[in-house]
């Protein structure tokens, strides 16, 4: 029987030394926990640097949308072309004659302001300060292409 325990009492050691090894091997395995660096958008990359973002100055660009109903209301359009804004207006609430009026006195700001006239429609034109690049892009398909069916 003696041997029995013996048996029983060194399977028991075992079980233990391994559970011990278990817990040892695990201690050793965890790392310690530091905190977290913030990362830049490189580290999602696997770049490794840190990069910095530069924030490109930005202008404001002002835009007005008028709506003259009588040729007083011109001169709002004047003002707001003077103010360097970029400025869109229709003339779809004057009659011909009075619209004619508009579209010279607007010219005449426009001009003195060095800005572009540009009409997009019979009755709605934008007027552009000298500072804003513009493209003026006719996509309409023209008399000579196709078939005169549109879209």
């Amino acid at each position: 029987m003696k041997k029995k325990k013996w048996q029983q009492s060194s399977h028991n050691k075992n079980q233990q030394s391994k559970v011990q090894h278990k817990t040892t091997a695990t201690a050793r395995v965890e790392p310690e926990k530091q905190p977290e660096e913030k990362k830049g958008i490189g580290s999602l990359f696997g770049v490794g640097k840190k990069e910095e973002i530069t924030k490109m100055p930005t202008s404001k660009v002002n835009v007005s949308i008028i709506r003259p109903k009588v040729f007083e209301d011109s001169r709002l359009i004047a003002d707001a072309i003077k103010e360097n804004k970029i400025v869109t207006f229709s003339l779809e609430f004057l009659e011909y004659e009075v619209g004619q009026r508009v579209i010279d006195f607007v010219s005449g700001a426009a001009y003195a302001m060095s800005a572009h006239l540009s009409k997009v429609t019979d009755k709605v034109l934008t007027s552009i300060p000298m500072e804003i690049d513009y493209e003026d892009i006719d996509a309409s398909l023209g008399e000579d292409e196709g078939d005169g069916t549109y879209l």
